[in-house]
């Protein structure tokens, strides 16, 4: 019947203790574990990503915000009031708007921000452009 007889059970030096019994869970434990860390990482990598975009966004709207800036020079506007139009248009605020030069070589520096929320964060981002004409500028 039993392959151990009661003389031999138990051994010295050996532990006697059911078998798997002590060790049930211990994998659904650890794969909850490493679901858990890949879904941290996982969201920490798609914040980075869309803070990563809206600086992108943000400096090519500064970029905007300059070009149409001269281009408003150009057609004998006002500088300024174009990139707040380029710039409102793109959802960034002109924090500084400066035009140097005269009508025929000039050039339009603009600084913009604006703000991201994702969840409960905020963070202010900022860019900042320079376009115009310049003639008989070195190459």
């Amino acid at each position: 019947m039993n392959r151990l007889s009661a003389a031999s059970w138990p051994q010295p030096g050996v532990v006697a203790r059911p078998c798997g019994r002590g060790e049930r869970g211990s994998g659904t434990l650890l794969a909850s574990l490493v679901v858990a860390v890949a879904v941290g990482l996982t969201g920490a990598a798609v914040v980075f990503g869309v803070g990563a975009a809206e600086a992108q966004r943000v400096e090519g709207a500064a970029d905007l915000a300059a070009i149409a800036g001269a281009g408003a020079q150009l057609a004998g506007g006002d500088a300024c009031a174009g990139a707040r139009a380029s710039a409102a248009a793109n959802r960034v605020e002109i924090t500084a708007c400066e035009l140097a030069g005269d009508e025929v070589e000039f050039v339009v520096a603009v600084r913009v921000e604006a703000t991201q929320t994702i969840g409960v964060w905020q963070r202010r981002w900022a860019g900042r452009a320079n376009a115009g004409v310049l003639t008989g500028a070195p190459e």
